[in-house]
C-alpha cells in the first residue's frame, strides 16, 4: 500500500515482492532469506582458493583494460601531432597563391576528419 500519489515507487514495489503476503513471521522469513541471498552474492561464496581466483581475474582485468587505455593514449597523441602538421602545412600552402587552392582543400578535408572523429562517443 502506497500513502502518496498512488504510484508504488520502486522501493515499495520491490519490498512488496520480498515481503509477499501472510503472517508477520512469514513476511520476516522470507526478508530474512532475502537479506542473506543478497550477502551472499556480495561477498561471493566458495572457498578461499575461489575467492582468490576471482580476485586474481578481477585484477589482471582491470591492468588489462589500464595497458588497453595508455597504449590507446599514445595514439591520440600522434593523431594530434599529425592534425598541427596538417594545419601548418595548410598556412603554408595558402601563402603562396599558386598552392592556395590546394591549401583550402587540405584545409576543408581536415576540418571534416576533425568534425567527425571529434563527435565519435567514447565508451
Amino acid at each position: 500500500m502506497t500513502w502518496g500519489s498512488g504510484d508504488a515507487g520502486p522501493a515499495t514495489r520491490h519490498n512488496a515482492r520480498v515481503r509477499g503476503g501472510g503472517s508477520w513471521a512469514e513476511q520476516t522469513a522470507r526478508l530474512s532469506v532475502h537479506q542473506h541471498r543478497r550477502y551472499r552474492r556480495e561477498t561471493g561464496t566458495g572457498t578461499w582458493s575461489d575467492k582468490n581466483r576471482h580476485l586474481d581475474r578481477n585484477r589482471r582485468r582491470q591492468e588489462r583494460d589500464q595497458s588497453h587505455l595508455r597504449r590507446g593514449a599514445g595514439w591520440r597523441n600522434y593523431g594530434k601531432v599529425a592534425v598541427v602538421g596538417v594545419l601548418i602545412l595548410g598556412a603554408v600552402l595558402l601563402m603562396s597563391p599558386a598552392t592556395r587552392g590546394a591549401a583550402v582543400v587540405i584545409l576543408v578535408v581536415l576540418g571534416l576528419a576533425m568534425y567527425t572523429t571529434t563527435r565519435r562517443k567514447h565508451a
